[in-house]
């Protein structure tokens, strides 16, 4: 069975120079309605990447396409060597990609301990006939599997909420126990939707703490879509900014700040604490 935690070290680890995920004119229309228009990105090992937009942007819509959910109308996606264009979510995810979800997709009655082993299951290779008759084999895999999912429970810091409910957990809390599933699956390319929203000021605080510790000690590949403009100026080196699903500026978080057609863009759009420039 994989290690999550140590296959995420090891697929990181790789001196191969060529873009982790490669996208050329990806496009998808719903009805008429272009939601993401000739989107293109190549996308280093290691790269911290966000991604900002106002409301209607296209930004879910491009994770969505990024990891199967819908697929598009044009375009090519590569993830690493692999075209996964037409690729359904689970071979995606098996291949390296995981994400999160604006909306928190847990399994609320199982504990932290029982989402993350769930989530790890997706690389468990135990056959039905030792699971059934609870033979050695199943009795080793699972050992391994708790050894695993704590790791990762450690890892989100969440090891002493391991038996908690996942709906007794604070929001916060559930949060970091959604990107521990993700984690659970061996991730080289981790995609974050809006992980601090809902969060106050602290908790957004120590997400930002989390995620910079988990792109430097696991040398993940990290996308993220986020409205709190602390978050993505505070840990973000290079900067997307969509609008009407088009990429009207790519660069460092000085150049995105005073970029005009991003403040344009934001104008009536979002507060004053959360624009750009601020």
């Amino acid at each position: 069975m994989t290690n999550p935690v140590a296959s995420i070290h090891q697929a990181n680890s790789s001196k191969n120079l060529s873009p982790l995920l490669r996208v050329q004119g990806l496009s998808k229309s719903f009805r008429g309605l272009q939601a993401v228009n000739d989107y293109k990105l190549n996308l280093a090992r290691g790269e911290l990447l966000g991604i900002i937009g106002p409301n209607g942007a296209g930004k879910t819509t491009l994770f969505n396409l990024l990891t199967g959910v819908v697929k598009p109308t044009t375009g090519r996606i590569w993830l690493g060597q692999t075209d996964i264009t037409s690729a359904r979510p689970e071979r995606i995810a098996r291949l390296g990609m995981a994400r999160t979800f604006q909306k928190l997709r847990l399994l609320n009655s199982l504990s932290a301990l029982e989402n993350i082993k769930v989530a790890a299951q997706v690389h468990q290779s135990v056959r039905l006939w030792d699971t059934l008759l609870t033979l050695p084999r199943f009795t080793a895999a699972e050992h391994q599997l708790i050894d695993q999912a704590r790791q990762v429970l450690k890892l989100v810091e969440l090891d002493e909420q391991r038996h908690a409910p996942a709906k007794t957990l604070s929001f916060s809390q559930q949060r970091r126990l959604e990107i521990g599933c993700a984690l659970a699956l061996s991730p080289q390319l981790l995609l974050l939707d809006e992980p601090a929203g809902g969060l106050n000021p602290s908790e957004t605080e120590s997400l930002m703490r989390l995620i910079e510790r988990l792109h430097q000690q696991l040398n993940l590949t990290i996308v993220l879509i986020e409205h709190n403009m602390q978050v993505i100026m505070g840990i973000c080196r290079r900067i997307q900014a969509l609008n009407y699903g088009q990429v009207i500026a790519d660069g460092t978080p000085e150049a995105i700040r005073h970029d005009p057609r991003v403040i344009e863009a934001y104008l009536g759009q979002v507060t004053e604490h959360d624009t750009p420039g601020n």
